[in-house]
């Protein structure tokens, strides 16, 4: 299957929920109580209710925003892996605000008042199914492969640029820890749908964030060295070629700089997501500059040599 069409699939999935939350309010509309019930106790006693048009309203918005998100994950992630991990987050959050939808007005159609409505496991448990087995279907099928770098993975040292010579070496880093947390934090989320409602946007919301900075990127070109964060390069710091006096390689420890994350420290300041080879950049009138990226040594040649070859190019 081509990309393009992984990603049409991808994107069909996502939007469907929306859509169903419309269609369903069209169909149901005029057999539901109203209010309708939206919450129910341990003894299965309806303990909270909300206006057709209000629930209705709420949950389409929060549907098609997280679907429109889930698109922009799929066709706008700058590093694939972490756009495929993110876009299936969204398609599971989409197709649970629909499923719960979908099961609130199927078992309360026909029903008087809100009251006579009972919510039974066997209705609960595809609100639960359906947006995980989708989500995990979603990540099936988008593309999530690394693209290769602009140099080949066995650069020589002491390489030449000629001038004019278009130079572009990227290298990605991510974290497998950062990842589980997130898809953690997500079924925390899901949990808490049914206990404590008002708790599961921002628990959601740090799913989300741990997924988009659970992976980065380093490029190197002529503009200077660009770390880009999460799966849509965003933000992206750059550090212009003129500043840069010296680069080497170094075994990145996030304790010595400071921890994860973006950090600032008496080192310098660091982009570190896991411990391992990295890049630490010398800058005039500034701290020293630290990221972590697999690729480390194969960076310091590629700098090196735009260095030289845009010092060289200088008038003296």
């Amino acid at each position: 299957m081509t990309t393009f069409l992984r990603r049409l699939l991808g994107g069909t999935i996502a939007l469907a929920a929306p859509v169903l939350v419309l269609i369903m309010y069209l169909a149901l509309r005029a057999h539901l109580p109203d209010p309708l019930p939206v919450h129910w106790d341990v003894h299965g006693e309806v303990n909270n209710t909300a206006s057709i048009g209000g629930f209705f309203t709420t949950t389409l918005v929060i549907s098609a925003a997280l679907a429109l998100a889930a698109l922009g994950a799929i066709y706008l992630a700058h590093t694939p892996v972490a756009g495929r991990m993110l876009a299936a987050m969204l398609v599971f959050g989409t197709w649970m605000a629909a499923g719960t939808w979908v099961a609130t007005i199927a078992v309360s159609a026909g029903a008087p008042r809100a009251q006579d409505v009972s919510m039974p496991w066997y209705a609960i448990a595809p609100v639960v199914a359906v947006p995980i087995l989708l989500g995990i279907g979603a990540w099936g099928i988008l593309p999530g492969q690394w693209q290769n770098s602009g140099v080949p993975a066995a650069a020589p040292s002491g390489l030449v640029f000629a001038p004019g010579e278009a130079v572009v070496w990227i290298d990605h880093a991510h974290a497998t820890w950062a990842r589980w947390a997130a898809v953690v934090a997500a079924l925390v989320a899901v949990a808490l749908w049914w206990v404590a409602p008002p708790v599961v946007i921002p628990v959601g919301v740090v799913a989300v964030a741990i997924a988009m900075t659970s992976e980065l990127a380093v490029r190197i070109d002529i503009r200077g060295v660009h770390t880009l964060w999460g799966p849509f390069g965003w933000p992206r710091p750059r550090i212009p070629l003129d500043i840069i006096t010296s680069v080497r390689t170094e075994h990145i420890n996030p304790m010595q700089w400071g921890g994860w994350g973006y950090r600032v420290s008496p080192r310098g300041v660091a982009a570190v997501i896991r411990s391992g080879p990295g890049l630490v950049i010398s800058r005039t009138g500034r701290p020293d500059y630290a990221v972590t990226v697999p690729h480390a040594a194969e960076g310091v040649d590629v700098l090196n040599a735009l260095l030289a070859r845009e010092r060289a190019a200088r008038p003296e």
